[in-house]
């Protein structure tokens, strides 16, 4: 049984030291009490209490940041114990560019993939603009041939913009190359402004077309960096290879493409 100070006006030291002394009373039968006891050796104790405190300037500071330590290591360990099988809420989507066609009554019920294939819709799209196509990425699942959306982001449709030419910079993620279009991950600095995006021809030599990309800034400040996603459609481009030029903050980056 552990047996604590019961004075009104004890420290927290001494509270500790008894803690301390305790496993040494059942170790050695008492011997230790005997050695460190208030009651027989009261200058043992003094010194003691003494380290004790000292040991308690030094930890206190760091005292949020144990904690902070325990916390984290005890919640890694409560989500690495979760059932392996438990239902996530989040499924597993596919996510890729897509042409997201409307009816007449602006419903949107099946996303065409840059393959050329059809995906109907579980849960079709309404309220949109009519006979329209939309340029998306498209976050989905699959099941027996049924796309279910989970989320959409617009792309821009990339056309000749040569008579406006403007080459402000913006970064790039990636550039890829489809059987209808040439795709875009641009990582554009906004405040929120609207920018304008197209391409420019430069000129095409021996079916090989040298295009730049079109960005206007305007007077939206380069706050922040977002994600913004373009398609040129390749039916719009008389040529048999492509190379895009695009200016970035870091320099001029081109990558060339066959049709």
């Amino acid at each position: 049984m552990l047996i604590f100070a019961t004075q009104a006006e004890a420290s927290p030291s001494d509270y500790l030291f008894q803690f301390l002394l305790a496993p040494l009373r059942y170790a050695s039968g008492g011997f230790a009490v005997r050695l460190l006891a208030p009651r027989c050796c009261a200058s043992e104790q003094a010194r003691a209490k003494g380290t004790i405190r000292q040991l308690l300037k030094y930890i206190r500071p760091f005292t949020f940041y144990l904690t902070l330590l325990l916390f984290l290591l005890s919640s890694f360990s409560l989500s690495a114990c979760h059932d392996d099988n438990d239902d996530s809420p989040y499924p597993n989507l596919i996510t890729e560019m897509a042409d997201c066609p409307t009816n007449s009554d602006g419903t949107m019920a099946k996303i065409v993939l840059d393959d050329d294939t059809e995906l109907p819709l579980s849960n079709p799209q309404t309220g949109l603009k009519a006979n329209a196509i939309y340029r998306c990425l498209a976050g989905y699942t699959l099941d027996n041939g049924q796309a279910t959306l989970y989320n959409l982001k617009s792309a821009y449709f990339l056309r000749d913009s040569s008579n406006v030419a403007t080459c402000d910079p913006t970064n790039i993620a990636s550039m890829w190359h489809t059987r209808r279009y040439l795709n875009l991950h641009l990582l554009p600095k906004t405040q929120g402004g609207t920018h304008a995006w197209g391409v420019i021809t430069d000129s095409i030599v021996n079916r090989h077309a040298y295009l730049r990309l079109h960005h206007r800034q305007g007077n939206d400040p380069t706050a922040y960096t977002t994600d913004v996603y373009a398609s040129l459609p390749l039916a719009l481009v008389d040529a048999d290879t492509i190379t895009l030029r695009i200016r970035t903050f870091s320099g001029t980056k081109e990558q060339t493409f066959p049709q």
